[in-house]
């Protein structure tokens, strides 16, 4: 029979290091660039589909290639771009 101290103590062997990562995981993702997103509806269906998780990198406009995916954000409908 195994004793709870030592299934403790496997406990602690997996989920340390599962911390860790989840801890530094998104540090280092912001530290090199990449960014994450949810897909708000279902407007990119079949690739993408609503609530889906995406990892993005800001590229240059010059940097975007055929097939690429291409996120933006629309400027708000209220806000108004002509002068006064």
């Amino acid at each position: 029979m195994v004793s709870k101290a030592r299934k403790l103590g496997v406990a602690a062997g997996v989920l340390g290091p599962l911390g860790l990562l989840l801890v530094i995981g998104p540090v280092v993702a912001l530290w090199t660039g990449y960014h994450g997103s949810t897909v708000r509806s279902g407007r990119m269906a079949p690739t993408y589909t609503e609530g889906q998780q995406l990892v993005y990198e800001r590229v240059d406009g010059t940097q975007v290639r055929r097939a690429d995916v291409v996120l933006f954000r629309r400027p708000s409908a209220t806000t108004s771009t002509a002068p006064s």
